[in-house]
């Protein structure tokens, strides 16, 4: 959840909405606490989620939290601190949710490992939003997500960075653009 930026749009703009928001930074949760702050709908939980339940080293980004990932990169420090992970599923289960209408993923590196852990519950999300920070996490991300959804719209930045949204395929309209817009040989 980082600071909370998308956790504090959401909670404004769909107050009755139940938002969980992770983050396992502690400086980063200390203002997401702070931002939340007010949001009766909306929830901070101090770590982050995997497909099990596990403490890491946090490397810090070189210029901000933004950055921060439990995996080496470019974009980070060799600066770290040690972080809780949860695993994605029983958290959501000790929280009881069983659905899921905007998934949010953005944990520089770790997407793959959350959806994994989610796979009995990506059925029922509506929506999902996701960074990707290597191409073969992004192809399997891919072939786990498109069964029952489409990759509606990507940004994609290099092979290995970029930002993905994939919508549930009965939930676009019959007009939806990805059909009026096929070319069928």
């Amino acid at each position: 959840a980082n600071v909370g930026t998308a956790s504090v749009f959401f909670a404004l703009h769909y107050p009755q909405a139940r938002i969980l928001a992770f983050e396992p930074s502690p400086d980063s949760f200390s203002l997401l606490e702070k931002n939340l702050a007010g949001l009766p709908g909306a929830r901070a939980f101090a770590c982050g989620l995997y497909n099990c339940d596990k403490q890491v080293p946090l490397f810090q980004g070189q210029q901000d939290s933004v950055t921060n990932s439990i995996g080496e990169s470019a974009l980070n420090t060799g600066a770290s601190v040690q972080v809780e992970l949860r695993d994605a599923l029983s958290t959501m289960f000790s929280q009881q949710v069983s659905q899921i209408d905007i998934l949010k993923v953005d944990t520089e590196g770790a997407e793959l490992p959350i959806l994994q852990s989610l796979t009995p519950l990506l059925p029922a999300v509506q929506v999902l939003y996701l960074e990707y920070h290597d191409e073969d996490a992004r192809l399997e991300i891919d072939r786990l997500i498109t069964p029952g959804h489409v990759l509606y719209s990507a940004k994609i930045e290099a092979p290995h960075r970029g930002e993905l949204c994939y919508v549930r395929r009965d939930r676009l309209p019959a007009d939806a653009l990805y059909s009026r817009w096929r070319i069928r040989a």
